[in-house]
């Protein structure tokens, strides 16, 4: 079973990269079940989504301490959520200037894996900032350590968009896969 949290604030793209990671399964034939808190989202708050991916699955819900990775679209959402972790699960983000503040604080988990990825040179190169979320996928997804792919995303993708949205998309996608291969993580 793969289970993930998925967590930003309102309009980074939690719900579309949640919804496109339960069409990729679902396609790819596996029982998938998710869960989303939205709160405040259209006035800059949390949103959170759970994704449970496997056999018999029977809540939505993932239990604190059990998620097998936090995909994060910033790093202050990676440590507020690093709760639902287990032990040596994987906690991913885009790196921002309050990690070094962060790590000397000890706010991060010892029992933990935090990689965080430096976009901000990617963004101005590539033109995408507004698809943190999809090169997360890229990132998570790439290396077939999970019962789907960024490949599989891909397909999704281009089923579901067209035009300059699905070619954004698809480069954002690949973008991640590229980061994750190279091992191009700070932490």
């Amino acid at each position: 079973m793969n289970e993930f949290i998925i967590a930003g604030t309102g309009g980074q793209g939690v719900i579309t990269c949640s919804r496109l990671i339960l069409e990729t399964a679902m396609e790819k034939g596996l029982e998938v079940r998710s869960a989303e808190t939205i709160g405040m989202a259209q006035r800059g708050g949390s949103v959170m989504s759970h994704v449970r991916i496997g056999e018999q699955i029977h809540s939505p819900f993932i239990p604190v301490g059990k998620a097998d990775e936090v995909i994060a679209m910033d790093l202050a959402e990676a440590v507020r959520n690093q709760r639902y972790l287990k032990r040596s699960g994987i906690a991913q983000a885009p790196d921002d200037s309050e990690r070094a503040a962060l790590l000397s604080e000890n706010r991060i988990r010892s029992d933990i894996n935090l990689n965080c990825y430096d976009l901000e040179n990617q963004w101005k190169k590539n033109g995408i900032k507004r698809n943190t979320n999809i090169i997360m996928l890229g990132i998570v997804f790439s290396g077939g350590r999970h019962l789907i792919s960024e490949k599989d995303i891909e397909k999704i993708l281009i089923k579901r968009y067209s035009g300059e949205i699905r070619k954004k998309m698809l480069e954002a996608l690949a973008l991640g896969a590229e980061l994750s291969r190279k091992g191009k993580r700070i932490t």
